[in-house]
């Protein structure tokens, strides 16, 4: 039992933490199979890559039953999966995994007491009921090696017999109950970085007339690369039946402009490099399901090859999938509906006809369709993307944030300024900088970096501004 318990202690350490994001889910099951067994268990699962989660369980029994009967064991399970959707512990998955525990059995008057350890193969499926609850099915096959020492009753210690033995077979079963931390991939507003402050060069007041402030300092990060991304929904529309992009239809240009802008201040606002780009379009579910394939596909893809027009990229940064009809959209929105027919169209979804069929089931509902096709399937028709960026730290930046961090301690702002100077933008740079001009009196300008820290992630910013902004109104009075 004790290495269970350090096994999920470490697990939640590790997972814990994690910023559950739109797409870095967490989540937390126990296998009811396993359960009705009576043998506690708990899995961890955390996503660490697109397509990609890790899952990590331990099982526990340790009592008697009647007559002596016993199946008492531990087992850990380590596993890797792969989702054939982008969006993480949805749907159908792969799974390797291996396993290794200890047992001490009780059977046909016989005790055993072995270990066991082995790998596996398997496919699930997981589905959601509610909004953080869902269900996953998975076997799996593999192989086992397990050896034992054979006693003839379960208090005897005297050793009859001792065993070593291969094992193929399943050796995974699991109908995992499941709590979801974090949202599913949905459309997610996204923070916009503040530009880069002007800076006034006017001469300031010397260090023994320096304003008085309490403003924390920023540890200099100990990583050398910070990652960061920016997810969003564009919704450029098209011509009927069409896939080529049309700037000119609707709102297209303002669409288009919006990826082009975070992608630019990406690079040359944050002085960040991109290193991946995933698109994903989706059309609704009007029309064949062949043909909305194709135009999902084919939307996507121009999409992708206008951002490269725009932005010099490697092919290989950008991803692109498709999801040929929102089904599952199309069900969200209509059982949030005011629709007095809501519950049987969302049992035409939920059925197992061909997509064509629905929507020719559902087009039965009239006066109901109509409305949907008005108010609910433009929504549908978008491609979700998601920038992932980073910046290394080389070191003598580093050396030199300790050093701005230094002469802010010690009241030497002029040379705290001039350091920073010499040192791209980065969240602690930038909240250096908000700190610096704020001690020479630039309150615009800090208030400026301040916020540009603080939509980075530096949460001591917040305190900053709110200090800094007292200031402000006290001298404004």
């Amino acid at each position: 039992m004790k290495q269970i318990l350090i096994l999920a202690v470490l697990a939640m350490t590790a997972f814990g933490g994690a910023d559950c994001k739109a797409e870095d889910r967490v989540a937390v099951k126990t296998n009811l199979l396993y359960d009705a067994l009576l043998n506690a268990n708990i899995g961890i699962e955390a996503r660490v890559a697109p397509h990609w989660t890790i899952d990590i369980s331990g099982n526990y029994n340790g009592w008697r039953l009647s007559h002596g009967r016993q199946w008492k064991h531990w087992l850990v399970q380590p596993e890797v999966r792969y989702w054939l959707k982008d969006e993480t512990m949805s749907r159908h998955f792969f799974a390797g995994h291996l396993f290794g525990g200890q047992f001490n059995t009780t059977l046909n008057h016989y005790r055993r007491q072995g270990w066991a350890a082995g790998i596996g193969l398997g496919y699930g499926y997981s589905w959601k009921f509610a909004r953080h609850w869902g269900l996953e099915a998975q076997i799996a096959l593999g192989y086992a090696r397990y050896g034992y020492d054979k006693y003839p009753c379960y208090e005897c210690g005297r050793k009859i017999a001792s065993h070593r033995k291969n094992y193929i077979g399943p050796t995974k079963a699991a109908l995992n109950l499941v709590y979801y931390f974090g949202e599913s991939k949905k459309e997610v507003p996204t923070v916009e970085i503040p530009e880069l402050p002007i800076i006034d060069n006017k001469e300031v007041a010397e260090a023994d007339t320096l304003p008085i402030f309490d403003f924390p300092l920023v540890d200099v990060p100990h990583i050398k690369i910070l990652t960061d991304n920016i997810a969003g929904v564009a919704r450029v529309q098209f011509k009927v039946n069409r896939t080529e992009i049309d700037s000119t239809l609707a709102n297209n240009k303002k669409e288009l402009a919006n990826i082009t802008d975070k992608l630019d201040s990406i690079c040359n606002n944050l002085g960040m490099d991109i290193r991946r780009i995933g698109l994903t379009g989706f059309a609704s579910p009007e029309g064949s399901y062949n043909n909305n394939d194709r135009l999902a596909s084919g939307r996507t893809m121009s999409l992708k090859s206008f951002i490269q027009s725009e932005i010099q990229l490697p092919d290989s940064i950008i991803s692109i999938s498709h999801v040929a009809e929102d089904w599952s959209g199309l069900r969200n929105a209509i059982q949030t509906s005011s629709l007095s027919d809501k519950a049987e169209l969302t049992e035409i979804i939920d059925s197992q006809w061909p997509f064509d069929k629905k929507e020719e089931l559902m087009k039965r509902h009239k006066k109901s369709w109509a409305w949907i096709s008005k108010e609910i399937l433009p929504s549908l028709r978008r491609t979700e993307y998601r920038i992932d960026y980073q910046h290394c730290y080389e070191e003598i930046e580093l050396q030199t944030l300790e050093e701005v961090n230094r002469c802010i301690l010690n009241g030497e702002i002029e040379e705290a300024a001039r350091l920073l100077v010499e040192i791209p933008s980065s969240p602690e740079a930038d909240y250096a900088r908000g700190v610096v001009a704020a001690m020479q009196r630039r309150y615009g300008e800090a208030e400026a970096w301040f916020m540009r820290a603080e939509s980075r992630g530096v949460t001591e910013a917040t305190q900053s501004l709110i200090q800094l902004r007292k200031k402000i109104a006290n001298n404004q009075h």
